[in-house]
This record gives C-alpha cells, sequence and structure tokens, in this order.
C-alpha cells in the first residue's frame, strides 16, 4: 500500500512537470502585437501660410471666421468661409510629460499618446471601422463668474465658472491593427542634458498642417461642480480635421531644430 502510495506521488509530480506552461500575460501580449509606424517629415518655417504662435491664437482665428458649419449654412459657404485654414501652421509648448530622458543612456525623446476622436461624418461605431486619432493642444481657460453653491448637505462653497476652450488636431482615418489600438507621435531629440535644462522653456512643439474637407468642429460639453472640484466647467472642443505636413522641436528663441524623426505609431 506504501508503494502504491509513492507511485502515486511521483506520477503526479511528473504529470504536474508535463503540464502545458501558463499563458503570456496581457502585457506580454500587447507588446507582440503589430505594430504601424508611419513616417513624418519635418516642420518648415514659411511665410506663406498663417503661423498660430501659440493654440490661443488658433483658436482666436477660429472664432473670428465664425467657427464651425451653423445649422443652416450651406456646404458651399462654410468651405468659403474657413479655407483661409486650408493650410497654416501651429507653435506649440510642450507639456512636461512629453520629454521622455533615459536615465541610463542619455537619450532624450519627445512622446505623446494620440486620443480616439469621433472621424468627420462617421455613422459606423463597429471595433472593425477605420479610426481617427487626435492630438489636444494646450487648452484655454478663463473664470467668467462665481457664485456660491451648496451641496444636498446644506455644505456651502464658493464656485467659480470656467469657460475652457481645448483645440483638438484631428487626423485622417486609418485602419487599426489591432481591436483596441493605442497610438503616439514620436521624435527623438538631439539635445543634450544640458541644453534641455537651460532651454526647456523655450522648447516648442512646430506642426506643419493641411485641412481636409468639413475640417472644422465644435462641440460643447458640461460639467458640474462638484464637493471635490469647485467648479463649474464650460467647455468648448475645437476640432481640427487635419494632416500633419511636417512636425519637428524648435527654440522659439534661437530657431534652431532639436529633433531628427517623428513618426506615428500606432499598435
Amino acid at each position: 500500500m506504501r508503494k502504491f502510495f509513492v507511485l502515486s506521488v511521483m506520477a503526479g509530480m511528473l504529470g504536474g512537470c508535463a503540464q502545458p506552461p501558463e499563458p503570456s500575460s496581457r502585457y506580454e501580449a500587447y507588446l507582440k502585437r503589430e505594430t504601424a509606424v508611419v513616417p513624418l517629415l519635418p516642420y518648415v518655417d514659411s511665410a506663406k501660410v498663417p503661423v498660430f504662435s501659440d493654440s490661443s491664437k488658433l483658436l482666436e482665428f477660429a472664432e473670428k471666421i465664425g467657427g464651425g458649419q451653423g445649422k443652416y449654412e450651406t456646404d458651399a459657404a462654410y468651405q468659403q468661409r474657413v479655407s483661409a485654414l486650408s493650410l497654416f501652421s501651429v507653435i506649440s509648448t510642450i507639456p512636461e510629460n512629453n520629454i521622455k530622458f533615459d536615465k541610463q543612456t542619455g537619450a532624450i525623446k519627445f512622446s505623446t499618446m494620440l486620443l480616439p476622436s469621433d472621424c468627420p461624418g462617421a455613422k459606423n461605431y463597429s471595433y472593425r471601422a477605420p479610426v481617427c486619432y487626435g492630438l489636444w493642444l494646450p487648452e484655454v481657460r478663463k473664470v467668467m463668474d462665481q457664485y456660491v453653491g451648496q451641496n444636498g448637505y446644506g455644505a456651502k462653497a464658493d464656485v467659480d465658472v470656467i469657460k475652457i476652450k481645448r483645440p483638438m488636431l484631428v487626423l485622417p482615418p486609418v485602419k487599426p491593427p489591432s481591436v483596441v489600438p493605442i497610438a503616439y507621435i514620436n521624435g527623438s531629440l538631439r539635445i543634450t542634458p544640458e541644453q534641455l535644462a537651460k532651454e526647456r522653456d523655450d522648447l516648442r512643439l512646430a506642426i506643419n498642417l493641411k485641412s481636409v474637407p468639413q475640417h472644422l468642429r465644435i462641440t460643447t460639453n458640461y460639467s458640474q461642480a462638484t464637493v471635490q472640484r469647485q467648479s463649474e466647467l464650460l467647455i468648448d472642443n475645437y476640432i481640427f480635421d487635419i494632416t500633419i505636413v511636417g512636425v519637428s522641436v524648435v527654440n522659439i528663441k534661437t530657431k534652431q531644430v532639436y529633433s531628427d524623426a517623428f513618426d506615428i505609431s500606432i499598435r
């Protein structure tokens, strides 16, 4: 009986060793997903097109030409009105988390995630449908009003009414390589850590853009004040449907270009 028990345990151990390996983690599966890479041309400084020195100037111009298409505005009248934005450039500040520094190699690069956005005129929301990605530029905030708010428990607080204008550059639709695609815009920088520390406040993302038909849309959102956030938000999203003609990281004072090459990667 004892001999039979020992043989049974050994058989179980050997059988356990023969089990198939554990499936790879979701993260490992993500790393193995197919990646599509689209190279981008460098930025070209040109006086032949409007150049907006920051996102607020772009928003001001969009309002000056009348904003998005009106409810009773014909396509022809709308296209003629916004034709001033057929070709333009934007010089945008760079958020701190977009500059990546590798402490082991000293390599410095630009990287930011592109967020999924509604494609112009989209009607098919299947996961197999083409996807549009957008790059948010820095938003513009302005306090419009203030009042005393009160919650259901009687607590009172001063509430700011804040108007937010957010420009988004939306790229043409692409066929995603996976069910849950993630997209980035990346660029390697030819700059030393010492130069970066000295010139960081003068670095900008410079982008040449070409608009596509029906290229200016405005959507509005509203966010109510809460106990954690004593502000009421009125949000206007200015959506520019565009293609990127060129992009670089430049120093706005010296005009020095610090980027080697940019690309968009989708996986």
